[in-house]
């Protein structure tokens, strides 16, 4: 008599009953940030975020001239998401994500008061094969 299928059940069946998740996995973007009301020119950097199935967000963001990672937190709704950027929110971004993954909305600069145009695109999509 042959066990082995019965045993993949049994196993199978116990992992589903654990609730055994998988982690969900960090995706890359790249950033642009332009003044609303200032140079056209605009500040660059990378954000890794990870979505977690109950809409927390969570990331870093890197800027290009600077060698820092900056924690990033927020909450995604459907396809509204917002995040903040920075300790205490030092810098809040409401925004909308496309259906090819671009992020794209408002940030708003606590500390200068400044209003940027904020656009994430997924570094797939950023660099075409």
């Amino acid at each position: 008599m042959n066990f082995r299928p019965r045993a993949i059940a049994a196993l199978f069946a116990a992992i589903c009953t654990l609730g055994v998740t998988v982690a969900p996995v960090p995706q890359h973007y790249t950033v642009a940030l332009t003044e609303f009301y200032g140079p056209a020119v605009p500040y660059v950097g990378s954000l890794d975020l990870t979505f977690e199935t109950d809409g927390v967000v969570l990331g870093s963001y890197q800027p290009a001239s600077v060698r820092s990672f900056v924690p990033v937190n927020g909450g995604l709704d459907g396809t509204h998401i917002w995040l903040d950027i920075g300790r205490s929110g030092a810098m809040h971004v409401t925004a909308t994500i496309d259906r090819d993954g671009r992020i794209h909305g408002e940030a708003w600069d606590d500390g200068s008061n400044k209003q940027y145009k904020f656009v994430a695109t997924p570094q797939s999509a950023a660099s075409p094969p």
